[in-house]
């Protein structure tokens, strides 16, 4: 009774606690809707919270971040940037840039640059020229050539410190009504052109702008909760349901979380297997499945707020991707009780997410228009058709993998399937991905003539594309003629799913081409990303070995209880 008293307490005292601190600005953003309002970037309509992150990623990595609020950082830069002078917030990516800086007496902490370094402010914090390290970026940029390493670093510092510099005028608020193409304006530009409400608009902002700088939440909550009333009254202004939809998009992270169910997953999966227990399939299943709806739900909020589907560049391409491989395993899984192909496809797509969202290799998910060159309704088919393609053969390389180990470490590896059930799945993923993969070469090609006048010009995507369809031809084709099974024929899915990767990753940052527009050019940082990517893959690793330690260990528990039972 005592403990339940003292409980009741601490949970009150931690209540009142909660109710009495004070509001920061995170709250009054949240409780105005201020992080919902429209900004135009890019010429997309964003939330706020939206444009907050896609510009603090131009600027600083995740790490440097973490803990602020993105919103305030980003109105405090756009504002009164020089107020910032002393944090450390823009990276530095080669260490080639480091003696540089050195040299003219910048100082590089964790490679890491005082944005005072980087610009000049006046007195006001505003910006009012370069500092040393853009003016040494400046002169890198002028005496090396594009494609050295050095020029890269110099010139994604160079961008970083400008994207601080425009950060400003990029807070286009208020919506032109005289303009058919829809363009947007920064509250001083509105002003200018005599735009109604620019004025009353002005006046809440630079209201605002003094609160963030002073960090007042309760000065902010007025200006914010007016400005809120007044903006989404103009003309032309976006639309709520979709400014609720970017914000949830931004907000709640629907990719994160699919990617958290998989992880659990693959736990459950590699139970199920160990102890054959049905409980624990259908666990792994329900958690899968729930994961799949999340990811599935992201992927359509994306394409609704693009108004297309989602698979222009890399990051659209794999997240969408992850989808398919998902939806496979969970089809695989619901006709044949495999576990072994939940539980390989739930472990290959959070590592293949983890890593996206560590490395900059694909850039940053930022909501963007369409390149010309994509505008094309064959990019849905085409995209589409590889995508799946690609999902079954990562199925058919888990698979492969799995019957390497199975044979060669019999003992270790019993609890998966059988050698001959192993090679049987190897053979019908990819009897389902040959035929998706040779639709979307053709459907690629057919692209290829509307928009380049040629079918085919032996770009380095397409050859590479071709040779991958060959190796499975060749895998399909010594199966069926000649019989072909067993070791070879794993090795020989394990080399087909190689120049899968490196059709669709490597040839964009090894070789240049028609694709180039996909991304080529990889991050300075990519060493970084993937040297997190490893460590995720060795927790999932680590998890999955005590998830299964476990369950032998009360497997074994059980079976010796049985013996003495019968004994």
């Amino acid at each position: 009774m005592n403990r339940a008293i003292l409980i009741g307490l601490t949970l009150l005292g931690l209540t009142a606690t909660a109710v009495a601190a004070p509001a920061g600005l995170g709250d009054v953003w949240r409780e105005t809707g201020f992080d919902r309002l429209a900004v135009q970037s890019a010429g997309m309509e964003k939330s706020l919270a939206t444009f907050a992150r896609d510009s603090l990623r131009e600027i600083a990595l995740r790490r440097q971040i973490r803990e602020d609020d993105k919103v305030a950082l980003t109105l405090l830069l756009a504002s009164r940037p020089g107020l910032l002078a002393d944090r450390w917030l823009i990276p530095v990516e080669g260490d080639m840039l480091l003696p540089l800086l050195e040299e003219v007496g910048i100082t590089v902490d964790h490679r890491t640059l005082r944005l005072g370094d980087c610009l000049r402010f006046d007195q006001t914090g505003q910006v009012m020229g370069e500092g040393r390290a853009l003016a040494v970026a400046r002169q890198v940029l002028l005496a090396t050539q594009e494609g050295e390493p050095i020029h890269s670093a110099a010139l994604r510092l160079f961008s970083r410190i400008n994207a601080v510099a425009d950060l400003g005028p990029s807070l286009r608020l208020i919506p032109d009504p005289n303009d058919p193409e829809g363009g947007w304006h920064t509250v001083e530009e509105a002003k200018r052109l005599g735009i109604a409400g620019a004025e009353e608009a002005g006046g809440h902002l630079e209201a605002l702008f003094d609160a963030v700088a002073a960090d007042d939440a309760t000065a902010a909550r007025p200006a914010a909760e007016a400005l809120v009333t007044l903006l989404p009254t103009l003309p032309n202004y976006t639309s709520s349901t979709r400014l609720a939809v970017d914000h949830a998009y931004t907000v709640h992270r629907p990719y994160f979380w699919a990617s958290f169910a998989y992880v659990v997953s693959a736990i459950l999966f590699f139970i199920a297997l160990v102890t054959r227990g049905d409980r624990w399939w259908l666990a792994a299943m329900i958690v899968m499945g729930a994961g799949w709806i999340i990811h599935v739900l992201g992927a359509v909020a994306r394409g609704y707020l693009i108004q297309r589907m989602p698979l222009s560049n890399l990051y659209e391409a794999t997240t969408t991707g992850l989808v398919f491989i998902i939806l496979f395993a969970l089809i695989f899984e619901g006709m044949h009780r495999m576990r072994v192909v939940g539980f390989s496809a739930a472990a290959l797509s959070f590592i293949y997410y983890r890593w996206l969202l560590s490395s900059d290799v694909y850039g940053n998910d930022a909501i963007e228009p369409l390149r010309a060159v994509l505008n094309s309704y064959w990019l849905d088919y085409h995209v589409t058709c590889m995508m799946l393609s690609y999902g079954a053969f990562t199925i058919a390389f888990a698979m492969a993998v799995l019957y390497l180990m199975r044979r060669h470490m019999p003992r270790l590896m019993r609890w998966t399937p059988s050698l001959e059930d192993l090679d049987l799945y190897i053979y019908r993923a990819i009897q389902f991905g040959w035929p998706l993969l040779g639709i979307g070469i053709v459907l690629g090609a057919v692209w290829a003539d509307t928009a380049w006048g040629r079918m085919w010009s032996w770009d380095p995507k397409e050859t590479w594309s071709l040779i991958t369809w060959l190796i499975y031809t060749g895998f399909l084709h010594v199966r069926l003629v000649h019989g072909w099974r067993g070791v070879g024929m794993a090795w020989a899915s394990i080399g087909g799913y190689a120049a899968v990767l490196f059709t669709y990753l490597g040839v964009n940052f090894v070789l240049s081409g028609l694709h180039s527009y996909a991304g080529n050019t990889p991050a300075i940082t990519a060493g970084e990303g993937t040297q997190r990517m490893i460590l995720w893959s060795v927790l999932v690793v680590a998890a999955l070995a005590a998830a299964g330690t476990g369950a032998w260990w009360s497997l074994r528990q059980g079976r010796s209880r049985d013996g003495v039972e019968e004994s």
